[in-house]
C-alpha cells in the first residue's frame, strides 16, 4: 500500500455497475504526515434483482447464489526525522455469500384421502471477514543499517447461517385442509484474533552479503467454533447452543536470520534458517528451518534457479470435502494434534528474448518452474463427520491425525511486455492428494481443492491513445467432492432405513471452471486531471460456473414404503453482467 502523498491533496477513483472505488491521499502537514484512505464495493448484491432476473427471463441461468465484498485502507505515515519514520495502517474487508433453495412437491390421492403439497424453502449465508492494524517504526540506525519495529493485530471470523422453513399443506377430499410448518435456524461461528510484535533488521556488511535477521512474538486468540441451533419440528424440538472447543492461548514465535549472497557476477544465493516455536498449555513444538535459494545467470537474458526449503505450520485448516456449503474451521496445533511440517523443492529456468534483435528492450519474459512439496502431520474430519454434523463434541474428537500429502506440478508462464499487444499467459499442472490410515482404505486420494489445469490468459491491445481493448480467460478443474454412487434400504422389523454407498473419497468432480471477461476503455486527460469511460461483459458466454453442489431430495410412495432418490444440483453466481464504469484521477 502506497504511503500517502506529503506535498498535495490527490483523488482518484470510479463507479460503475459492477463496483465502485474511492482514493484520497494528501498531507496533514506538508513534508511531515500524511494518510490515505481507500475504500471499495461490488454492487452484485443490487444487481441480482434489477437485472440479473430480467436476463434470467431471457437466458438460460438457473443460479440463485448473491455475493458482494468490501474493504477499507487507511495509513498515516509520519516522519519524525530523516532516520526515523512511524506508519499507522488499518484494513477491514468482508465476503459475503448468501442465497436461497426452493423445492415444491406435490402428491395427489394420497390413501384415496387428500393431496398433499410440500414446500422447502432453505435460506443460506457464508461472511469472511479479516481485520489487521499495525504500528510500524522504521529508524536508520546507520548506513548500513536500518530496522523495522512492528505492533501488529488482527482477526478473523466465519460465519455460516442456515435458514429452513417447510410446509406441508393437506387438502382432504371432504373440503377440509390442515397446515403444517417446520422450521429451524442454524449459526456457525469461528475465528481467530492475534496480537504481536515485530523485529526486522537489515544489515550491508558489503557488496558481496546482506544480511536480514530478526523475530516476532505472537498471542493467538483461536476460537474454533460455536453453533446456535433452533428446530421446531413434529416429532423434534432443539433450542441450544454448543461450543465445540474452549477458546485457545497458545503462544508462537520466531527468530530468523539470511543472507543476500553474491557469490559472483552470475552466482547469487539466499541461505537462511529460521527457528520457530509453538507453545500451547502443556505441549512445546519447536522446529529449525533451513532454507537455501541459489540464482545463477547463465547469459545476461536467462538463469535457472534452485530452492529447497522446510516448514512448520502450527495452524490447521478443517474444511468439508464433501457436498454442500463450504465451511472453514481453524485450529491451533495442540497436545494431542502436532503441528504441519513440510519440504519443498523447486527449479526454475527464466529467461528474457525480444522478436526483434534491433529493440534495446526485451519484450518477451519466459519462465518454467517443476516443484514437490511433501507434507506431514495433516488432518481432516474423520469418516462421517464434518463442521454441520450431527457430532457436537470437540473438534480433536472429530478428526483423523497423522495424515500425509504431496502436491507436485509444473508451472509455465509467457509474458509479452511491448507493442500494441501485451499480455500474458499462464498455465499450472499439478497434482494434490491426501493420505490417512482410516480414511479410503488407507489409500490416496485427490485433495478437495486438486486443481489439476489451471490457465489464465490476459490481454491488452491499444487500438490508439487512449483506446484499449482487453480479454481475460480463465479455466480451472474442478472441486473434488465425495457423492453417493448407491443406496440401500434395511428394514429394521417396524421401519425402513435408508444406507448410502459413498465409493472412493473425493471421486467426483465438480463442473471445471471458466469464464471469458471482455472491456474497452476510452482514456482522456483534462485540464484536471484523466478520466475514463470502461465497457465491459463479464462472463460473455453465460457459464454457469460452480460454486458448490447438494443432493435435493425427491420422493415417492409405494404403499407403506417411500423411496428417497437424490440428484446432485449445482449452486451458481453469477450470469453473463454487463457493465459500464466512469472514472477519475485529480491531478
Amino acid at each position: 500500500m502506497q504511503d500517502g502523498n506529503m506535498k498535495e491533496w490527490q483523488a482518484e477513483g470510479g463507479m460503475g455497475l459492477i463496483s465502485g472505488k474511492i482514493t484520497i491521499q494528501g498531507p496533514l502537514k506538508k513534508d511531515k504526515t500524511s494518510i490515505l484512505i481507500s475504500a471499495r464495493r461490488t454492487w452484485l448484491d443490487l444487481l441480482k434483482e434489477p437485472i440479473v432476473k430480467a436476463l434470467e427471463n431471457k437466458i438460460d441461468f438457473n443460479g440463485n447464489g448473491n455475493y458482494y465484498f468490501y474493504d477499507i485502507n487507511a495509513k498515516i505515515n509520519h516522519k519524525f526525522s530523516n532516520k526515523d519514520r512511524i506508519y499507522f495502517s488499518f484494513y477491514t474487508g468482508k465476503d459475503n455469500f448468501f442465497g436461497e433453495l426452493n423445492d415444491n412437491n406435490t402428491q395427489q390421492n394420497i390413501d384415496n384421502l387428500f393431496d398433499q403439497t410440500f414446500n422447502a424453502q432453505t435460506q443460506f449465508g457464508l461472511s469472511w471477514q479479516n481485520i489487521t492494524a499495525a504500528i510500524r517504526w522504521t529508524h536508520i540506525i546507520n548506513t548500513k543499517i536500518f530496522a523495522n519495529t512492528s505492533l501488529i493485530y488482527g482477526r478473523y471470523n466465519f460465519d455460516n447461517i442456515i435458514n429452513t422453513n417447510n410446509t406441508t399443506l393437506n387438502q382432504y377430499f371432504s373440503g377440509e385442509e390442515t397446515t403444517q410448518i417446520e422450521k429451524s435456524d442454524y449459526l456457525y461461528r469461528s475465528g481467530i484474533e492475534d496480537f504481536g510484535i515485530k523485529i526486522d533488521l537489515d544489515y550491508k556488511l558489503n557488496g558481496k552479503h546482506n544480511f536480514k535477521f530478526g523475530g516476532s512474538y505472537i498471542k493467538h486468540n483461536f476460537f474454533p467454533g460455536f453453533m446456535d441451533f433452533f428446530a421446531d419440528y413434529q416429532n423434534f424440538s432443539a433450542d441450544t447452543t454448543i461450543v465445540f472447543s474452549e477458546t485457545l492461548k497458545p503462544d508462537e514465535g520466531y527468530l530468523y536470520i539470511e543472507d543476500n549472497y553474491t557469490v559472483s557476477p552470475r552466482l547469487s544465493a539466499n541461505i537462511g534458517l529460521h527457528y520457530g516455536f509453538f507453545n500451547i498449555k502443556n505441549a512445546l513444538y519447536q522446529s529449525p528451518e533451513p532454507r537455501v535459494s541459489i540464482r545463477y545467470l547463465i547469459d545476461e537474458n536467462s538463469s535457472v534457479k534452485f530452492s529447497y526449503a522446510t516448514m512448520q505450520q502450527n495452524i490447521h485448516l478443517l474444511t468439508n470435502s464433501s457436498f454442500g456449503l463450504p465451511n472453514d474451521m481453524w485450529v491451533p496445533a495442540t497436545e494431542t494434534v502436532p503441528p504441519q511440517k513440510s519440504q519443498q523443492i523447486v527449479f526454475g529456468y527464466h529467461r528474457f528474448f525480444s522478436d526483434n534483435q534491433k529493440l534495446e528492450t526485451q519484450s518477451y519474459e519466459t519462465s518454467i518452474e517443476l516443484y514437490y512439496k511433501k507434507m506431514e502431520n495433516l488432518i481432516t474430519f474423520a469418516e462421517g463427520t464434518n463442521i454441520l454434523g450431527t457430532n457436537f463434541s470437540s473438534w480433536e474428537n472429530r478428526i483423523e491425525e497423522n495424515g500425509s500429502g504431496t502436491s507436485q506440478g509444473v508451472e509455465m508462464f509467457v509474458k509479452k511486455r511491448s507493442g500494441k499487444l501485451t499480455g500474458w499467459i499462464g498455465y499450472t499442472l499439478s497434482k494434490t492428494d491426501r493420505q490417512f490410515e482410516n480414511i479410503n482404505l488407507g489409500n490416496e486420494y485427490p485433495y478437495k481443492f486438486d486443481r489439476r489445469h489451471d490457465l489464465s490468459i490476459v490481454s491488452s491491445y491499444n487500438l490508439k491513445t487512449g483506446v484499449h481493448l482487453n480479454a481475460t480467460f480463465v479455466y480451472g478443474t474442478g472441486n473434488a467432492v465425495t457423492l453417493p454412487i448407491a443406496q440401500y434400504l434395511l428394514f429394521t422389523g417396524n421401519d425402513f432405513i435408508q444406507f448410502f454407498d459413498y465409493g472412493e473419497k473425493n471421486d467426483f468432480r465438480m463442473a471445471p471452471y471458466h469464464r471469458l471477461d471482455i472491456g474497452c476503455s476510452f482514456t482522456k486527460e483534462k485540464k484536471w486531471g484523466e478520466r475514463t469511460w470502461s465497457v465491459s461483459i463479464y462472463n460473455i458466454y453465460n457459464r454457469k460456473n460452480p460454486f458448490f453442489i447438494y443432493l435435493q431430495e425427491d420422493g415417492q410412495e409405494n404403499g407403506n414404503l417411500e423411496y428417497r432418490t437424490y440428484q446432485p444440483m449445482q449452486i451458481s453466481l453469477f450470469p453473463i453482467i454487463p457493465s459500464i464504469r466512469y472514472s477519475f484521477k485529480f491531478k
